[in-house]
């Protein structure tokens, strides 16, 4: 069986101290070549007075390759485009959007590329069953491969998603006309990845954990601004928009 290479794709923007505990988290994984693993952390513009760091990364963390660059802030969030631009420096066969997420199991990176393996004929897209804020941070739902995909209106997240780095070209990536506010890229890339052919199996055992506590992040400005929910209505129309409940009322 081939196990894929994996780029970890991170996207940050002053959350140091989730970046700190996500990367060790992946330093502790099991049964890991690391020689197969790079970590691409995008910077969008952190504030150097909370990072301490502006133009290199500041930590050496044991195994981890580690690939940084810092990027002036712009208006608004760029990550959608940095996200992009990671993909084009990324070398490896697998992209993983860990964004400053955390994984919990020290087992969770051979699980992702067992998936890739046993599915590699399916040109598969692996999105996890995520935790959320009230969940313990050791939770972790049971492993299972169910070779089946989602239901079609399930959201498609950034957040632990993996696919094929070949599969991320072929639909040309994010779209970026969704950059101006977060949210629906995600969904977009999802919908777009399934009308080019690409199999959507739900994962439970790549669960990850959001930390929203520190000062800075994009997050709180999740859904903010709906101009990207009314830009999904018009590239895709209201019936396929209604599909995952988005609608112009």
């Amino acid at each position: 069986m081939h196990y894929p290479t994996v780029s970890v794709i991170v996207t940050t923007y002053n959350r140091p101290r989730s970046l700190q505990r996500m990367l060790a988290c992946l330093a502790e994984q099991k049964h890991t070549n690391f020689d197969h693993l790079e970590v691409i952390i995008m910077d969008d513009g952190s504030d150097t007075t909370l990072t301490g760091h502006h133009d290199g990364f500041p930590l050496a963390v044991d195994y981890l390759t580690i690939d940084y660059r810092y990027y002036k802030r712009g208006p608004g969030p760029q990550l959608y485009s940095l996200k992009n631009k990671a993909v084009e420096i990324a070398n490896n066969e697998v992209l993983w959007l860990l964004d400053d997420d955390l994984i919990f199991d020290d087992h969770t990176l051979i699980l992702l590329r067992t998936h890739h393996a046993l599915l590699s004929d399916r040109r598969p897209v692996l999105i996890p069953h995520l935790s959320d804020n009230s969940e313990p941070h050791w939770f972790q739902h049971p492993f299972h491969i169910d070779p089946s995909p989602p239901e079609k209106t399930h959201w498609v997240s950034f957040a632990g998603l993996s696919l094929r780095k070949e599969d991320w070209l072929a639909v040309e990536g994010i779209d970026e006309n969704f950059d101006g506010a977060m949210g629906f890229a995600d969904l977009d890339l999802g919908h777009r990845l399934h009308k080019d052919g690409c199999f959507n199996v739900m994962v439970d055992g790549l669960t990850v954990h959001i930390d929203d506590e520190e000062t800075g992040s994009w997050r709180h400005q999740f859904l903010a601004n709906h101009k990207n929910g009314m830009y999904f209505l018009d590239k895709w129309g209201d019936e396929e928009a209604g599909l995952y409940g988005i609608t112009r009322d």
